[in-house]
């Protein structure tokens, strides 16, 4: 028995007394990574539409650090890989340090200063490899906990683009739940998943 994914430090020990009671520690491989409180509304915006808990493979969206490097350091470059659901859809992907800022990773407004050129929306198609990293997105101060999201949908989510290519995390998350509540209303169908990694210094 295998069970992988993110939790809020409060709810793992509980999962892990209710596995327990199921199956013998032995016989569970165990890849849950604790997260702290601050993204389990993110985490909670994102159940409906992520893979059930544990699952792995199958028809879901996928995202994980490029090679598996989920500890960067400081002047490391952010790359990360996805692979599309099993339908075809537009693709979002932020990430959400723990200081409260989002950067939008994908599609990104046009940024000259940072040589950042403005991401053509497109249809992805079903099981296609996404890699994205620009030159620009490297780990600098402050360091922690951050989180990537990726939300994979057969229409766009939001009417307009972003403003900018970064904003603060409460304000985003609150729409982009507004969004996702909206999407599935009209039966829009989602996938959604997230990865955490450690920023940390030289």
């Amino acid at each position: 028995m295998s069970l992988s994914g993110l939790a809020g430090k409060t709810t793992l020990d509980g999962l892990r007394q209710g596995v327990s009671a199921i199956a013998s520690p032995i016989a569970v491989e165990w890849d849950v990574k604790a997260v702290d409180p601050f993204y389990c509304p993110t985490l909670d915006m994102l159940r409906p539409i992520a893979p059930i808990f544990g699952a792995t493979g199958g028809p879901h969206l996928t995202l994980q650090m490029a090679n598996n490097r989920t500890r960067l350091h400081d002047g490391d470059k952010v790359r990360v890989r996805l692979v599309m659901p099993d339908f075809p859809g537009q693709l979002d992907v932020d990430y959400i340090a723990h200081d409260g800022s989002v950067q939008h990773l994908y599609p990104q407004l046009a940024d000259p200063a940072n040589g950042i050129q403005s991401d053509p929306l497109r249809t992805y198609q079903p099981g296609e490899i996404i890699n994205l990293g620009h030159p620009s997105w490297a780990i600098s101060e402050p360091y922690g906990t951050d989180m990537i999201i990726a939300i994979a949908s057969t229409e766009q989510l939001f009417d307009h683009r972003r403003p900018h290519n970064a904003e603060t995390a409460d304000v985003y998350l609150r729409d982009l739940r507004a969004a996702i509540d909206n999407a599935r209303a009209r039966g829009v169908r989602m996938s959604g998943a997230a990865v955490t990694l450690e920023a940390l210094p030289k």
